[in-house]
């Protein structure tokens, strides 16, 4: 399927981010670690930025374990996914926020949505996810809020 590139726990250290690598791929899952089940699997945004691929560098917990900020890589984006979570700290809903992007490089060229997979994980429990937003929102000009070019083609 792919490789792991690196887990990173959320602040609680109860679940981590799986980012994966994988042809044509560009993976970030969510795992529970007190049950170490998955929770959500999600595909970034895919670009004309680097080729036809999808690639996940990294991605890292916010500091209120609240969002996930994804290194989409090949995509030139940094993406984000919206956590919700119960009272005592149990994820309940995660959303892949398409209008929260911030594209990095010059004239943006969607090629694919970023997508979650449904379905039962490997304990019969179902995977949560959604995607959310039309990228109508995401910061995908050409320009900086200052003017300046991000990227010299």
């Amino acid at each position: 399927f792919g490789r792991l590139h690196g887990t990173i726990p959320d602040p609680s250290t109860r679940y981590v981010t799986a980012n994966i690598f994988a042809p044509g791929g560009g993976y970030v899952g969510i795992i529970d670690t007190l049950t170490k089940e998955a929770v959500g699997l999600f595909r970034v945004t895919q670009t004309s930025a680097t080729g036809p691929q999808r690639s996940v560098h990294m991605s890292f917990w916010s500091a209120d374990g609240l969002h996930i900020i994804i290194d989409n890589l090949n995509g030139k984006m940094i993406e984000r996914i919206d956590v919700t979570r119960d009272s005592e700290g149990k994820i309940t809903k995660l959303v892949y926020n398409a209008n929260a992007g911030v594209y990095l490089g010059g004239s943006f060229n969607k090629i694919a949505d970023a997508t979650s997979f449904s379905g039962l994980n490997a304990f019969g429990n179902q995977l949560i996810g959604s995607v959310s937003g039309d990228y109508s929102l995401a910061g995908t000009g050409d320009l900086t809020p200052a003017g300046k070019k991000k990227e010299w083609n």
